[in-house]
């Protein structure tokens, strides 16, 4: 085991250095920093030939530690300009993205091409995915509205797309609906959730009857607000209506989040 522990601290060391955002080809707002998402991916105790699935694809950011441990990797987005890199670059003085940079750009720059399967552009409350126990691992980070707004479709046409807000507390009941209907027993969800924390506790996370909470870890944010790293693991398969997910404390401690995070005292 220590040799193990040893091995895989190694390859995060080696991967943040070499998946650096600054270096990467192409990054967006919200690309997630190395280090976590090679700590999600461990987490998620990804290995070589896995299917993993990230269903806010985003940049890919998750998706690329996923393939570098040897794991073949698709995921979706609402946001087909995310996918394609259309528009102006978030890198200073870079101007629009051009050709090459897309989520498949990323892949081809690191060399994992081979072990992406895709993406596709998609309503996450209306996924393309059948429900079918494929996946290994989904490793994730849902948006909560600080600098990606949680967006649903109000067209079914992804280049024309309109959208409007959507309920943090039911993005996150789908996502562990969504998990259940398409690991594997024993396959883990792994994904970020935002938090009050004058009134966390861990009976206020959200929950399923088929899904076990197997580490919750806290990334502050500021006084206030915090969110949280959750890996829970597929236990069973839906038995009966009764096993779906659902949030103990309510839809107003999530969907309050955002208010929170951007008052006016809350340095």
């Amino acid at each position: 085991r220590s040799k193990q522990w040893y091995q895989r601290r190694v390859a995060i060391t080696a991967g943040i250095h070499k998946f650096n955002l600054k270096k990467r080809l192409y990054i967006g707002r919200t690309s997630m920093d190395p280090e976590l998402g090679l700590i999600m991916t461990n987490l998620g105790q990804v290995k070589r030939g896995d299917l993993v699935y990230d269903p806010f694809l985003g940049t890919g950011s998750l998706a690329i530690p996923a393939s570098y441990y040897g794991a073949f990797t698709a995921g979706a987005d609402l946001d087909m300009k995310a996918l394609r890199g259309w528009g102006k670059s978030t890198k200073k003085g870079e101007g629009e993205y051009d050709s090459r940079q897309s989520v498949h750009g990323n892949m081809q720059f690191y060399g994992i091409q081979k072990r992406f399967l895709g993406c596709h552009c998609s309503n996450f409350a209306e996924d393309l995915i059948r429900e079918e126990d494929i996946f290994d691992a989904i490793i994730t980070d849902p948006p909560y509205g600080v600098r990606e707004a949680a967006l649903k479709p109000t067209s079914h046409k992804p280049s024309t797309v309109g959208t409007s807000q959507f309920s943090l507390s039911a993005q996150f009941v789908q996502l562990l609906n969504f998990a259940v209907n398409t690991l594997v027993v024993g396959g883990r969800l792994v994904f970020w959730i935002p938090i009050i924390r004058a009134s966390y506790s861990e009976e206020t996370l959200p929950a399923h009857p088929c899904l076990t909470l197997v580490y919750n870890c806290e990334q502050i944010l500021n006084k206030r607000t915090s969110r949280r790293l959750l890996v829970m693991k597929k236990t069973r398969g839906v038995a009966s209506e009764s096993d779906i997910a659902f949030v103990p404390s309510g839809p107003d401690s999530l969907e309050s989040f955002r208010d929170v995070y951007f008052s006016l005292d809350n340095p």
